[in-house]
């Protein structure tokens, strides 16, 4: 649904993911695997906070699976890793 603007913060806890950041832009950031997400023309503010546009879920946090928890929390080193990993896939 686009709630969260890359690759790196899709592998962060949900509470640890931007609430709002601006979307529309077309240039891609390697580092973190998806759009930029500074404002610029043409960019608009996303607004994560809910409904079909919630960004919650999906996650890897420590906790029982299940309710949207896929796996346990990642370090950030690992989750730079895995980026870079999945870069090369």
């Amino acid at each position: 649904n686009g709630a969260v603007p890359n690759l790196y913060e899709l592998l962060l806890p949900a509470d640890q993911r931007s609430r709002r950041f601006a979307a529309g832009n077309p240039e891609f950031d390697p580092q973190r695997v998806g759009f930029r997400t500074e404002p610029s023309p043409g960019t608009f503010e996303r607004v994560t906070s809910g409904g079909g546009d919630s960004n919650a879920g999906h996650e890897l946090r420590d906790g029982p699976a299940g309710s949207g928890v896929l796996g346990p929390a990642l370090k950030d080193q690992e989750r730079w890793d895995l980026v870079e990993y999945l870069k090369t896939r």
